[in-house]
């Protein structure tokens, strides 16, 4: 079939099979771009990484380390490597680590909790751990917010780990691509700017809950942003 044909076939198309045509092409044309921007974000983050020179230190960080008594005892090997399990690092752009709570009206600063990992029973199942290892767990059932118990694992010694803040130091910067960036910028804002995300959403199957957080007609308030002149001109043009 040349072209000619394909127009004439195109034109004596109904409109309904006109626009399930558009249709299936914006879907396709979705997809695709959907396809492009996975490849091209696997592309930046295989570019790899070079040394930033000199190293810049960025905020504070603060992270778990073997008690020094514990590290001279016959098994600080052991919790060392233990320790590579259950280690958590928090960063802050203060030394003190501080976080903001309320209290009774007042917003003050209070010291951020850090503890070791603890895990979840799906997570215990697949873990790692040697059997001289799972013998220092605990294991606890807790209630969540629906009611239902659930299990959680806890290291029964966080006494032989104390809290060390060191300079949080960026030594290495990823290396970027002007190009992949751009491009993946363009796919970005064309499904954003065309309102196409939720569209993309549904036929790769995700559950979207869309919420509109608008007030009702009938409780905005009509008087709202308005200025009083104006109010008084509408007031009385209605008296007279």
């Amino acid at each position: 079939m040349d072209t000619r044909d394909i127009t004439l076939y195109l034109r004596i198309q109904s409109a309904r099979k006109k626009k399930r045509l558009q249709k299936e092409a914006l879907e396709k044309k979705l997809i695709a771009l959907h396809k492009e921007q996975n490849r091209l974000r696997v592309q930046i983050r295989n570019l790899g990484y070079e040394p930033l020179i000199p190293p810049v230190q960025k905020g504070w960080e603060r992270t778990f380390v073997l008690r020094d008594d514990v590290r001279r005892s016959p098994r600080a090997l052991f919790y060392i490597d233990l320790l590579k399990k259950i280690n958590t690092v928090q960063y802050s752009d203060s030394k003190k680590f501080l976080v903001k709570r309320r209290k009774r009206g007042k917003k003050i600063y209070v010291n951020r909790e850090q503890r070791l990992r603890e895990f979840y029973e799906y997570e215990w199942k697949n873990s790692k751990f040697s059997e001289s290892e799972r013998f220092y767990f605990t294991e606890s059932v807790l209630i969540d917010r629906k009611g239902e118990p659930y299990k959680v694992y806890t290291f029964n010694e966080p006494w032989r780990y104390v809290l060390r803040i060191v300079p949080n130091m960026i030594t290495m910067l990823q290396i970027k691509d002007a190009i992949l960036e751009q491009r993946s910028d363009e796919i970005r804002n064309y499904l954003i700017s065309n309102n196409l995300d939720c569209k993309l959403g549904r036929l790769l199957g995700y559950r979207q809950n869309i919420w509109d957080y608008s007030p009702k007609t009938k409780y905005v308030n009509p008087l709202k942003n308005k200025p009083v002149n104006k109010i008084l001109d509408e007031y009385y043009e209605d008296k007279i």
